[in-house]
């Protein structure tokens, strides 16, 4: 891969990631603006279809933590394989999957942060909180 399709990768990660978070937060923005303890009790019509879809176990905010798990599986195992079986050695450079690498895992973890929907607290935050350390670890 020359330089320049190596730069232009790098912008296309760069763009997906930035169009996700900039999708997901103006689709939600109406329930993610409200406060935690509100969301739930929402009678309006449509927060209260919001919350039915963005919350956790919702069918999008569900959606986005299986899909956010998968992404960062795939990311982490992907390089690790590559990185370590001699079999995988001829399909590109290390810091192409590198960089692979990088975006499965910080595109699952801003899926993961979506599936939340910013709510921070219990025994399940512990694991949240240490994909945070290991993301920030990683950068």
């Amino acid at each position: 891969m020359n330089q320049f399709f190596h730069k232009l990768s790098i912008s296309l990660y760069f763009i997906i990631i930035i169009a996700t978070i900039l999708g997901l937060s103006y689709y939600g923005r109406a329930y993610y603006n409200l406060p935690i303890e509100e969301r739930y009790y929402t009678s309006t019509g449509e927060l209260n279809q919001m919350h039915k879809l963005l919350y956790p176990s919702g069918y999008i905010g569900h959606n986005l933590g299986i899909y956010g798990t998968i992404f960062i599986l795939l990311g982490l195992f992907s390089y690790m394989i590559r990185k370590r079986y001699k079999i995988f050695m001829e399909l590109g450079a290390l810091k192409y999957w590198l960089d692979f690498h990088i975006f499965l895992c910080t595109l699952g973890s801003v899926m993961v942060l979506f599936h939340t929907s910013f709510k921070f607290g219990g025994i399940i935050s512990i694991g949240f909180w240490s994909l945070v350390i290991v993301w920030v670890s990683g950068l």
